[in-house]
């Protein structure tokens, strides 16, 4: 990473929420470009969200989940939480996530699911999560023997991808560039708001290629239809994404190449049921299969359930 870290101020933090009230409904802290447990004020930013209305749903690698911070997320009002482990044994993990304590992460994650069978609380929703590269494909079969007894909720594997060309393709699955896929649909339901506020048009635009604004001095809803967003948007439609920086070399995990391995569902997979949870909130103008289930279920603990259930995957 070459741009510029910190931690986002509280008081940006809840600009963002309050312009965001009543416009989306899922607020993703990812930690593919840090962890999001070092901010010193997640806890406050995760219930100030919380009480907004707005869903949560934040990525951790797992090892400062202390037994204090673990009680603090379950009584947080966070949504869902994605622990990133990657790998089966100390050695695997070491050459993945060099310097960190394996064995420590696996006392962090035990003293998670005792949380979890204690508290039993319908929510955070827990995925355990497993990013699958050349180095460690071979411990897939045995990660899930390993981790399925901590009864989370979904086991989830997922292909690597290159941060749009960022980061080298380590995938087991090579992606091929985008070539004659013009639509991105990520440019028509989200943004990603860096640290200092800085808004691009993707979370895979880790280094702020693209900024297209600041939530400092514009709102989201102005960012959203600036000129260089609809620009970029231009661009897709046309298929001329490749004149957009962090487009250009973007090898994406396509949203329907879903995978299941072992009871647990790949990552596009599992995005696509969480777009269906959120888009299916209101009811009185929905129909189908899809709003069925979610009239059938409370939480999304049991939607994602109930869904699993139902699928035959190859």
């Amino acid at each position: 990473m070459q741009r510029k870290i910190g931690f986002m101020d509280f008081s940006l933090f809840k600009k963002i929420v309050d312009e965001s009230k009543g416009r989306t409904e899922l607020l993703y802290m990812a930690n593919g470009v840090g962890e999001p447990l070092f901010h010193p004020n997640i806890i406050e930013m995760i219930e100030y969200a919380n009480k907004s209305g707005i869903h949560t749903m934040l990525g951790t690698n797992g090892t400062l989940l202390t037994k204090d911070l673990t009680n603090r997320l379950f009584n947080s009002g966070l949504d869902i939480i994605e622990l990133s482990i990657d790998a089966a044994t100390s050695s695997t993990y070491n050459k993945i996530r060099g310097g960190k304590n394996y064995e420590q992460l696996l006392k962090n994650l035990n003293t998670f699911a005792e949380a979890n069978r204690s508290i039993k609380s319908a929510k955070p929703f827990i995925i355990l999560q497993f990013i699958m590269t050349k180095f460690n494909a071979q411990e897939a079969e045995q990660f899930y023997s390993k981790f399925k007894d901590l009864e989370f909720d979904l086991i989830a594997f997922i292909n690597c991808h290159t941060w749009a060309g960022n980061m080298p393709n380590f995938s087991v699955n090579h992606k091929k560039p985008l070539g004659k896929f013009s639509n991105c649909r990520l440019l028509w339901s989200q943004v990603a708001i860096l640290w200092n506020g800085d808004v691009t048009p993707c979370n895979y635009d880790f280094d702020g290629k693209s900024v297209i604004g600041n939530v400092n001095k514009n709102s989201i809803e102005e960012i959203w239809n600036c000129p260089q967003m609809i620009k970029i948007r231009d661009y897709h439609s046309s298929g001329n994404y490749t004149k957009v920086e962090c487009c250009k070399y973007c090898c994406p995990i396509q949203p329907y190449d879903a995978l299941t391995f072992l009871e647990g569902a790949a990552g596009s997979e599992l995005n696509r049921i969480l777009n269906w949870y959120f888009s299916y909130g209101d009811l009185k103008k929905r129909s189908g299969p899809m709003a069925r289930l979610r009239t059938e279920t409370k939480t999304i603990k049991e939607f994602i359930k109930l869904y699993c259930s139902r699928q035959t995957y190859n």
